[in-house]
């Protein structure tokens, strides 16, 4: 007697296949009996900055992105570990407690080609001009940014957006706008969404289907979403299997803004 897999248990296996063989700078290890561990490389270089008073440029030491580093590297995985967040990749699994580990690492030269293996960020003298009406951003850092900062644009190379209104409105999260403790909190759907994103640490076909999947599971409109991804090769199948794995935390995928 043959028995066939039923569609979306095999559009789930799928989903969570086997770590593909290519460099990653974010990568999750569900392999433990108690954690989940989710690790993200991180590498800086100097911005330099040209000085009308004098011919070379001048910009961070590396002496002062040795320093950037000490202040905030274990901040930054003080305000992601907080609050403890049990959570489990597969329906039926015991929830395992996800860890975040943030490697921080130093280049001489932001010319230098990217490496795949770690996310970047140009570190720059100061504070950033109050003229760019930002406090940083997910290629730019300032050597005065708060740990809170730095945590806030490493979220955005974890694969998560901004939860505030240019224009006014924000939720008061590590996502939103604003300083203090309220503003360094860490929400559910924010782990599982990066742990959607990344776990079984997928090639960068299916980091395709995962951020068009991203969108679609936003909409109200849950049917036209279906269709949509159907015209991008997604079947129903694999379309509620990727859904599971909020369904089975019982939380939703990141809100878009206010």
């Amino acid at each position: 007697m043959k028995f066939r897999l039923p569609a979306l248990l095999l559009a789930w296996s799928l989903f969570f296949a086997a770590p593909q063989l290519w460099a990653r700078s974010i990568t999750v290890d569900d392999s433990g009996a108690e954690e989940i561990v989710i690790t993200t490389n991180v590498e800086l270089c100097p911005k330099p900055k040209d000085d009308p008073d004098t011919p070379e440029k001048e910009g961070p030491t590396p002496e002062d992105l040795q320093n950037f580093i000490e202040a905030h590297q274990e901040e930054v995985a003080r305000i992601w570990n907080a609050c403890p967040r049990r959570l489990r990749v597969r329906r039926g699994e015991p929830r395992k407690t996800v860890r975040f580990v943030f490697n921080f690492s130093v280049i001489e030269d932001c010319d230098t080609p990217k490496d795949p293996e770690k996310k970047r960020f140009m570190v720059h003298l100061g504070k950033p001009p109050p003229e760019t009406g930002k406090n940083a951003d997910s290629e730019n850092l300032w050597l005065e940014n708060t740990s809170r900062s730095v945590a806030h644009e490493i979220g955005h190379k974890m694969g998560l957006e901004d939860e505030y209104d240019p224009n006014g409105g924000t939720r008061e999260n590590l996502m939103g706008r604003g300083q203090g403790g309220d503003f360094e909190r860490v929400m559910l759907y924010h782990v599982a969404t990066i742990l959607f994103e990344h776990v079984g640490n997928p090639d960068a076909d299916e980091e395709a289907r995962r951020e068009l999947m991203k969108t679609l599971l936003r909409m109200k409109d849950q049917k036209t979403a279906k269709k949509i991804a159907a015209d991008n090769g997604i079947t129903n199948a694999e379309y509620d299997a990727y859904k599971d794995l909020f369904a089975a935390n019982g939380t939703e995928i990141q809100p878009g803004r206010p």
